[in-house]
């Protein structure tokens, strides 16, 4: 008899709006992190230089942009709403993230109740799951490969955000259906994706090598290859155009030390985790289950080809530590698989529950992601901004210090939460040349210091430091005479004297 492959699986249409309602109320699902958090460290920290005064002293906003666009886009949503409306453009995200797994699952199967469904699955796998016995938290349906996401837990706006717009590409693709306005929009948005994110650019290219060979082997042949040639020359130039610090990326022990010893959580295979083999075997057994669906033949084939090559690249980078296979992320694409890969199943268990005796799904489906987001809400309320919840930052923010600042490598929220300017963090290395070599070189003296608090004294560079912060426990002669501006939670921050 075979799988159902028509409408017969829809015991009632769902009204039009009740997909758009669901996504709405999804995605509030996933916790939104107070600006500025993780990485936010970082890419914000241009787009706050060019409005924060005391910030335009600081090293790291003197370097070299590498995401122009974001910073563009990130000063609007400062000046338009402060972290408000950058917590609200997090949460656009996610709603982009899931109409692309909604529009997949519209055309993996005809109707909308078994999409509805689909995305309710896929929203749920947003919510953190702090308390469950093992770390459920760690799994979403919109992670990748070896550290990477299109979405975090808590969520945040960063450049790799762009990546949703990889996955409404290519839900509109599959759906297009010879319509040639769907088409050229999907070409946009991977042309958008990778002028925010150059990153994308191998994401891309994967993927229309990886869509080309699913043609072959779904009969589609060669006809399509003009259009994949004309989005990825567009790509690349649009990116080059928009990012041109791409010609300035550091090279040599700047780079290798980067890639290996900055993020190896991101570059290396004996950094996986146990979500990444699960992640895999979801792309497995999502290559088998969609075979029956519409569209099934072309993207089981998707999925493997898309997936291999990073598989690949992993291995070689794990042995031979090539860190220029290694930045460019062949396995980010995965970013696109696993989410895929999870509709593929959420579709498949849809299918199944639509057989059930419920006439009308519109009430399930709509309390399910009442419960889900109003969760998700209830749990963003709760979040502490880093200036509250860091005892770093908040004695910096009371103390008021002047000029630079040595801080900890690990005080990552200082910067940006008190605004002031700080010699070198951990978290905000700069990706040009010549400013990934000053960053190591600020950071190893940082580290030294770290490791032997005496040498600060003797040291060159201690001459342009005018304020630290330090835990109270450690003790440094030459500092004893610096004024204690504050002290608590186990810091004490210390401004050189003006006399000095």
């Amino acid at each position: 008899m075979g799988v159902p492959t028509g409408t017969e699986l829809e015991p009632r249409r769902l009204n039009r709006a009740v997909p758009a309602l669901l996504i709405a109320l999804l995605g509030f699902a996933n916790v939104l992190a107070v600006p500025a958090y993780q990485n936010q460290n970082q890419y914000l920290a241009h787009a706050l230089g060019e409005r924060v005064p005391q910030l335009q002293a600081d090293w790291l906003v003197t370097t070299v942009d590498p995401y122009p666009l974001f910073t563009w886009l990130g000063g609007l949503l400062i000046d338009a709403g402060g972290d408000f409306a950058l917590r609200a453009a997090a949460y656009l995200v996610t709603v982009v993230a899931l109409t692309g797994g909604y529009l997949i699952a519209r055309a993996l199967n005809p109707g909308r109740t078994v999409a509805a469904i689909a995305i309710v699955m896929l929203g749920a796998t947003l919510i953190p799951w702090t308390t469950a016995p093992i770390p459920l938290g760690e799994l979403s349906a919109f992670h990748g490969l070896v550290g990477q996401y299109l979405i975090n837990k808590p969520g945040y706006l960063q450049p790799s955000s762009a990546g949703v717009l990889l996955l409404v590409a290519l839900g509109l693709w599959l759906g297009a259906q010879n319509d040639r306005r769907r088409s050229a929009a999907a070409a946009g948005l991977v042309v958008v994706a990778c002028a925010v994110h150059p990153t994308y650019l191998m994401v891309t290219g994967i993927g229309l090598g990886a869509a080309l060979l699913a043609d072959l082997v779904a009969g589609s042949g060669w006809r399509r290859l003009p259009g994949y040639l004309i989005v990825g020359a567009a790509s690349v130039g649009i990116a080059v155009l928009a990012n041109p610090a791409v010609f300035s990326i550091a090279g040599g022990e700047a780079r290798d030390r980067f890639a290996f010893e900055r993020i190896p959580h991101h570059t290396l295979l004996s950094s996986w985790r146990w979500y990444d083999v699960a992640y895999l075997v979801l792309i497995a057994a999502a290559a088998i289950l969609v075979r029956p669906l519409r569209h099934g033949r072309w993207l089981s084939v998707w999925l493997i080809a898309a997936t291999v090559p990073g598989l690949l690249a992993v291995v070689v980078v794990e042995f031979t530590r090539w860190a220029g296979l290694a930045l460019p992320f062949p396995w980010r694409i995965s970013v696109v698989a696993v989410p895929v890969a999870a509709t593929v199943v959420a579709v498949r268990l849809g299918r199944v529950l639509t057989r059930l005796p419920v006439r009308d799904w519109t009430l399930p489906v709509l309390a399910c992601a009442v419960v889900i987001g109003g969760y998700g809400l209830y749990s963003c309320v709760q979040v502490e901004p880093p200036e509250v919840a860091d005892p770093a930052t908040a004695l910096v923010l009371a103390a008021h210090p002047q000029g630079v600042g040595l801080v900890p490598l690990a005080a990552q929220n200082v910067r940006l939460n008190a605004e002031v300017p700080i010699y070198v963090d951990w978290k905000s290395p700069p990706y040009a040349g010549p400013d990934l070599q000053e960053w190591w070189r600020r950071y190893d003296q940082v580290a030294g210091f770290e490791q032997d608090p005496q040498s600060f004294c003797g040291a060159d560079w201690s001459t342009g430091i005018d304020w630290v912060l330090l835990p109270a426990a450690v003790q440094v002669p030459c500092l004893q005479e610096w004024d204690v501006l504050s002290e608590s939670g186990g810091y004490v921050v210390r401004q050189r004297p003006a006399a000095s």
